[in-house]
């Protein structure tokens, strides 16, 4: 086999593997199924420069009560390792971008960032 395609081997592996990863994050911080959907990547700039590059993964949700996709990727910390992140589809998160842009703006740990609540109003709020 050539060494391209064994790479390609690799790479599917990894994939897979960080899938499934995601997907138990994902039942474990929301409480219910995921099925991976799509691959996005994700080029955030911010004044011309980028700053956040990557894969984001989309998964519809099976058996969540106010959410029917969650956005999820790893986040690496220096010195503090890789920890998953997995956001609802839910207003004002609604697309894999808006999802970064959460993220970035809030940089706070995926296990404290609220739920939206259904009132309109709160979930403009940021958590103190």
């Amino acid at each position: 086999m050539l060494p391209g395609g064994f790479l390609y081997i690799l790479f599917v592996i990894k994939s897979s593997t960080e899938i499934y990863l995601l997907q138990s994050a994902i039942h474990q911080l929301h409480n219910c199924e995921a099925v991976h959907q799509k691959t996005v990547f994700v080029d955030e700039k911010f004044q011309g420069s980028a700053i956040w590059q990557g894969d984001i993964e989309v998964f519809e949700l099976m058996g969540h009560p106010k959410a029917k996709r969650c956005f999820a990727w790893f986040h690496s910390d220096p010195g503090k390792g890789v920890r998953p992140v997995a956001l609802l589809e839910r207003w004002p998160i609604i697309s894999p971008q808006a999802a970064i842009r959460f993220a970035i703006a809030f940089d706070i740990p995926v296990h404290q960032i609220p739920e939206p609540t259904d009132d309109a109003e709160a979930d403009l709020r940021r958590p103190s």
